[in-house]
Formats: structure tokens, sequence, C-alpha cells
């Protein structure tokens, strides 16, 4: 604490990439099946690769460092945040033996023949450049944060794996209509690169979600909706919920996820993963 000013400093000796389902479950991000990778653009030649290749997992080491600087002012709370470190969600870049062959004219299954691995897992090093405030007014809580991001790993439409500098941000406002026990929580984001050349990737995306919460007969039950909509593409996530919650601290739930989108979206990927779930739980 320094000045009104409060650090904190982090240091990860080793990576840790985010944990991802098995590789046969439906919420994996390569469907192998139908040849796709969840939120890249799918081609004929891209879906032959993943249907026919193989996948490979880079060696981890440092996991990278970080400081962020953060200050209380009246009802206004904001932050500073300065990282360098890999990216947590895994890449998948096309081994360039692979692409050669492709370039000479091969077929895919001789390129795929040609290496050990069509693909391989990478977390490109980066650094992270951010900010965030948080303030009371309107009898809301309003949320901002935003961070410049200096390789966002891409692959053009010639198969080159590369980076390109972007920025992430995100705005949230959360309230309790006409001082009901009514919770909304509304959060518009985006994801934009920085002239980017040709890439199979998706590029500046941006998309509306948040929750609507509700209590009722006499707060023993409660009924949610959680959702997501693409403002650039039609892609689009609900998962409306009814829980019973007069066994306190448990919750038996019932829920339905519903997933659509235009082709290469997170809704197209899960089109045909829409499910009911009956479940229980418990809130400390």
């Amino acid at each position: 604490y320094v000045s009104g000013f409060k650090a904190d400093l982090l240091w990860e000796p080793v990576f840790r990439p985010a944990k991802l389902p098995p590789t046969q479950s439906i919420w994996y991000p390569i469907d192998t099946a139908r040849g796709r990778i969840i939120s890249v653009k799918t081609t004929p030649l891209m879906s032959e690769l993943v249907r026919l290749g193989t996948f490979a997992k880079q060696d981890t080491g440092a996991g990278g460092a970080g400081i962020r600087l953060s200050a209380s002012a009246a009802s206004v709370d904001y932050a500073l945040t300065v990282q360098r470190a890999p990216h947590s969600l895994p890449y998948y870049r096309i081994d360039p033996a692979v692409r050669a062959s492709l370039l000479s004219g091969n077929d895919v299954a001789t390129a795929v023949a040609a290496s050990s691995q069509t693909f391989t897992e990478v977390h490109p090093w980066s650094w992270f450049i951010g900010s965030d405030a948080a303030i009371d007014a309107f009898a809301a809580t309003w949320r901002l944060e935003a961070a410049y991001v200096t390789a966002i790993p891409v692959t053009t439409t010639t198969l080159q794996y590369t980076t390109h500098p972007g920025v992430d941000w995100a705005a949230e406002v959360e309230f309790y209509p006409g001082d009901s026990n009514t919770r909304v929580n509304l959060q518009l984001s985006g994801e934009e690169m920085f002239n980017p050349p040709p890439v199979l990737d998706h590029i500046n995306i941006y998309s509306l979600g948040g929750q609507v919460e509700s209590p009722f007969r006499h707060d023993r039950w409660k009924a949610s909706l959680r959702f997501l909509v693409g403002l650039d593409r039609r892609n689009l996530y609900l998962n409306p919920e009814i829980a019973y919650t007069g066994w306190e601290p448990y919750e038996i739930y019932v829920d339905y996820h519903y997933f659509s989108g235009a082709a290469g979206t997170v809704g197209d990927y899960h089109r045909y993963h829409d499910l009911v779930t009956l479940g229980w739980r418990a809130r400390y």
C-alpha cells in the first residue's frame, strides 16, 4: 500500500493452461467428426484437415508475471494492470510442413502425412495492458474494463500462423429495477483486432449478454435467465432456469440450454448440443 494505492504483484513460475473438457466431450473446442474448431471459419480444406489430422500439445514453461495498481475514491474504484504471460486458452497452429505440402499442390491426406502432428496447441506470449473501473450511480453498479493485447493468434487464409495486436473490452451494469428483489445484469463486450490480414478467425466480435434473476413464492423459488446475443453476427445462447431454494443451503433446479448461430459462431458450433438439466447444488 503506497500513497493511497494498492499494488498486487503476481508471478506464476509454471504455466497452467485453461482446463478443457475431455477430448470426447461435446464441449471440447475441436469436433473431429464434423471437422470444426470452435470460433474458426469452416472451409472445406480446414474441415478435412481437422477430420484427418492429429493434434499435439506444446511444452509449457514459465507462467508469466504481472502487476495491478488499484485505488478507491468516493464511490469509484479503478485500477491499472500490466501483465506479460501466455494466453490461457489454446490456439491450434497448423504445422509448417503440412502447410508447405498443401501449397505444393498435394491433397490433404498427403499433406497430413508430412508431419507427425497436423495441429499444435500453442499459447503465445503477449503483453496485456488493461484498466478497469467500477462506480455506484443512479441506483446501479457500473463496471468498465479494457485491455490492449499485443499478440492475438490468428491463421491467415493461406494457412500461415501469426499474431496481431488488438483490444478486448467489456461494460456492465447491475441493478434492481423498482427496488425489487429482481436482479438484472447486462454486459456489452467486444474483441477488436488492428489491421489483420485476411484470416480464418473471426475478428471484431461484439456481444450482449447477462442475467435476469427473480425470487418468488416467499423467496422459496427462483426464476432466472442467462443469455448471450451476437451483435455482429447471428449468435444466440439462452439458459432459462427454475430453482427451488426453500431447502437452504441446497437448491434443486431444472434448466434448458439453447444454442443457435451463423456459420462459424459458438452458437453454430454447439447447435446440436441443446440440453435439459435437472440438478442439485449447495450455496454457502
